[in-house]
């Protein structure tokens, strides 16, 4: 073999080894890349996310749903509880459905039966409210109306909590809601005062106000803004005595403990407009 021709062969040879020295280079810095962990900075505090603030029309509907027209006593021991009927709940529904040519009545009430005065005050109370608009209703109606009553309870700790609402609709007027709460001590067979009830909870009067300044005040921009449109709303006026903590008409417990006051403007107005307030 001539000079020339192993001089061909060496830089062949030459060649063929950078090529080799190139790519097996190229393939194991991919290998290290693909095999390398990358370490993020891990924060020192976590942040929890923010707890979602329920809208109003949520919250109306959830507490549209509560009405089954029965009490969760859940665990409660009721044998220390003296029933006025043996045979019935202590909490059981007076129930009556009429339908005619100018009314149709859906109508279920709770009646507490224990011996308690305090059961017997309820009663009379609250029958004058949600019974006796019906037998009215029963004797003079002269439009087509509709009239439904229905509630629902809960017990926390002692304090046994019954809503009752009503919804009335006369032919060519407003629909008007009214809503109205009773708490009771199951211990003591005394009304339970707003201030057992944030015992409960665990909240102090001024975080109740706020929250209730706060619902009223964003009902408020809400209903301008719809004012504003041109349309007919139910004005609130934040310094109404209905929003003093002292005055409130509506609060009760819920099955998980959660405190809700209600604002029915029905209760005094020809509305079924209403604020809530949950904490």
């Amino acid at each position: 073999m001539n000079l020339r021709k192993v001089l061909y062969v060496v830089i062949v040879i030459v060649c063929l080894w950078s090529i080799f020295i190139g790519v097996y280079d190229q393939v194991n810095k991919k290998a290290k890349k693909a095999n390398t962990v990358v370490e993020k900075e891990v924060p020192t505090t976590v942040t929890p996310n923010p707890e979602k603030t329920q809208s109003q029309e949520d919250l109306i509907k959830e507490f549209d749903k509560m009405f089954t027209d029965t009490v969760v006593f859940g665990q409660y021991d009721l044998t220390n509880l003296k029933k006025i009927d043996q045979q019935k709940d202590v909490v059981y529904t007076y129930s009556a459905q009429l339908k005619k040519e100018m009314y149709e009545l859906d109508v279920n009430f709770p009646i507490i039966n224990i011996q308690w005065d305090t059961a017997q005050e309820i009663y009379k109370e609250s029958k004058a409210e949600f019974i006796d608009p019906a037998n009215e209703i029963i004797q003079n109606a002269t439009q087509q109306t509709i009239y439904t009553v229905s509630y629902t309870g809960y017990v926390n700790g002692d304090i046994l909590s019954i809503v009752i609402k009503s919804t009335f609709k006369e032919e060519g007027k407003a629909q008007k809601i009214q809503v109205k709460t009773y708490n009771i001590n199951l211990a003591t067979g005394k009304i339970a005062t707003i201030e057992d009830l944030l015992k409960i909870r665990q909240i102090d009067r001024e975080s109740v106000s706020n929250k209730i300044t706060e619902t009223i005040s964003a009902s408020i921009r809400e209903t301008s803004r719809i004012q504003e449109l041109g349309y007919e709303v139910y004005t609130r006026d934040l310094n109404n005595s209905i929003y003093n903590i002292d005055n409130l008409d509506a609060a009760f417990l819920d099955k998980d403990g959660a405190l809700y006051i209600v604002f029915a403007y029905g209760n005094t107005d020809l509305t079924s407009e209403m604020d809530i307030v949950k904490l």
